[in-house]
């Protein structure tokens, strides 16, 4: 237990380093708003997963994609670092449809699922380093592999 002298050169050596850490995440903050990458709309800091808006035109080739891919790794990088490279991307033409299938239908909404599918462009899996296009149009699936660093 902690007398009386030893719990008050506790209190100040916290206080002491509490700017440190604000001027820390401040920092972090900035860095991370300065990276330019596809919008990020909505993260899932549990299962490491952001979602994006994006036009299908910005993913359509391997090539178009990784620049995409590693402009959106700086930012991910940046803004959310414990999310290491076991990252997930999932991509929407519209933002108001960036949501996992689950939780669209159970929102109250006007919009169909079909209409959800629509705009669901594409899956981004960091660790298997593989992009899947329109992955809920079984006609339209399209797989790509995209290493990035």
């Amino acid at each position: 237990m902690l007398n009386l002298g030893n719990k008050m050169k506790a209190i100040a050596l916290l206080l002491l380093l509490a700017p440190v850490q604000v001027l820390g995440a401040s920092q972090a903050e900035e860095q991370c708003s300065k990276v330019k990458s596809a919008q990020i709309v909505r993260v899932d800091d549990r299962s490491k997963r952001v979602f994006v808006r994006i036009t299908p035109d910005q993913i359509s080739t391997q090539r178009k994609a990784k620049s995409v891919l590693l402009s959106l790794q700086e930012k991910i990088t940046a803004c959310y670092p414990h999310f290491g490279k076991e990252w997930n991307a999932s991509f929407f033409s519209d933002e108001k449809h960036a949501d996992y299938k689950t939780e669209f239908i159970d929102k109250p909404s006007n919009i169909a699922v079909a209409d959800w599918s629509d705009h669901y462009i594409g899956e981004y899996d960091r660790k298997k380093q593989k992009l899947t296009l329109y992955p809920s149009l079984p006609k339209l699936v399209k797989h790509f592999t995209v290493v990035l660093p």
